[in-house]
């Protein structure tokens, strides 16, 4: 909604922005579609799955690796249990992610204010939609270079200064990228550290 009313009020002047903005709007386009195709069809998933195994199937002969995608097997079953999920708790899962969504976008303000980039809540809340929906583009991980220069450009376009901009963008990105990575390999290492003693427990309570 914030990025279509971006187009339609004339507040945009500079080309790149707008360019922006509707790659923003053309990638939220295909990701619902496919989204919503493959969840709701069958044939529509395990299509997507076989054509991703071409692909993955490509760049592992370019690197000369043996490792092989099964997708076209997995996708269907994943769609099955995405749908079960979805029907047994579409409403936690939708205050999650909009509780979330709603964290995130009070950081990005956070970042601007605390370095003296005070822009309205109507223009943080455009830049921060363009981010979102920039960290989708599969060309480098989680948008990464992409998400940041269009959610700076928008700020400033929208009357952000420049230089406190850049460094409040950065700064938010540090803290919802950046700091997931070491984060998320902890939470991984402790996940792994816990199935290993379950297992262990396991074994001993059967040898016994």
């Amino acid at each position: 909604m914030v990025v279509a009313w971006l187009l339609v009020s004339g507040k945009l002047t500079s080309g790149p922005m707008v360019s922006a903005v509707r790659t923003a709007v053309a990638v939220l386009a295909v990701v619902l579609l496919a989204l919503v195709s493959a969840l709701t069809s069958d044939a529509v998933a395990r299509s997507c799955g076989a054509l991703t195994d071409v692909v993955v199937g490509l760049v592992m002969r370019a690197v000369r690796s043996p490792r092989r995608s099964a997708l076209a097997e997995s996708l269907p079953q994943l769609r099955v249990a995405a749908i079960q999920v979805i029907h047994a708790r579409w409403l936690q899962m939708s205050v999650a992610v909009g509780g979330y969504l709603l964290l995130q976008a009070l950081l990005l303000g956070t970042c601007l204010h605390l370095l003296g980039a005070d822009v309205p809540v109507a223009a943080v809340a455009a830049g921060f939609a363009v981010e979102r929906l920039l960290t989708l583009v599969p060309i480098t991980p989680n948008g990464a270079g992409f998400a940041e220069t269009a959610c700076a450009g928008m700020l400033i376009g929208l009357g952000g200064e420049p230089v406190q901009v850049a460094a409040a963008v950065l700064l938010y990105r540090g803290f919802t990228f950046l700091l997931e990575i070491p984060v998320g390999g902890i939470g991984i290492a402790a996940w792994l550290v816990q199935q290993s003693r379950r297992r262990r427990a396991t074994a001993l309570v059967t040898a016994t």
